[in-house]
């Protein structure tokens, strides 16, 4: 069998485990407030193998919000970064009410609240200051905010972003990285 024979028969080969026929359905329980958790398990239990992570970063990656293929640190890597990065009492709060957020989901406007601050912005720069600092640490390539100006998304060293339409706040929201979340689990900074 030739290059291009194998090329056609992968090509006509059905895509095994997709989202994608599963989008709208995925979208509506989204807008219903159901978590990403909630959701994984709705359609596994109608034949559908997926997992929370899998379900995020199939729906941030395929509705372009900065999400390109990343390599996310091992939670060992994210324990070691913890225990050296310079963090302020107040970014401590923010990733604490983060840590703790249903699902590990949190808006700026919760960050602000965590933090005493009044604005929004002030969290999103202090909680971006976070994510910069630790991204250093750990070499981690910042996915674009913008593409053209260069500008990186700092906070995607701590999470991925979910746009505001699909989210069930209504507002931008970031969802922890798992491996982060293990890591915080395991210094035991937020207990129970």
């Amino acid at each position: 069998m030739n290059d291009s024979d194998v090329l056609r028969e992968a090509l006509a080969a059905p895509d095994r485990g997709s989202l994608e026929p599963h989008r709208r359905a995925i979208l509506e329980l989204r807008r219903k407030k159901y978590s990403w958790r909630e959701i994984a398990e709705f359609l596994n239990q109608r034949g559908v193998p997926t997992n929370h992570t899998k379900l995020f970063r199939f729906m941030t990656k395929r509705n372009k919000v900065g999400v390109i293929t990343m390599s996310i640190p091992t939670a060992d890597q994210y324990e070691a970064a913890l225990t050296t990065v310079k963090m302020s009492d107040k970014q401590r709060q923010m990733l604490g009410a983060h840590y703790r957020a249903h699902n590990r989901t949190i808006t700026a406007t919760q960050l602000a609240k965590a933090a005493g601050e009044k604005e929004y912005k002030t969290a999103n720069l202090m909680y971006g200051t976070l994510g910069r600092r630790l991204g250093e640490t750990l070499k981690f390539p910042f996915v674009d905010l913008d593409p053209e100006s260069g500008t990186k998304f700092q906070s995607s060293a701590i999470g991925m972003g979910m746009p505001a339409e699909y989210s069930s706040t209504h507002e931008f929201e970031l969802v922890m990285h798992h491996e982060l979340a293990k890591a915080l689990n395991r210094l035991n900074w937020f207990p129970d």
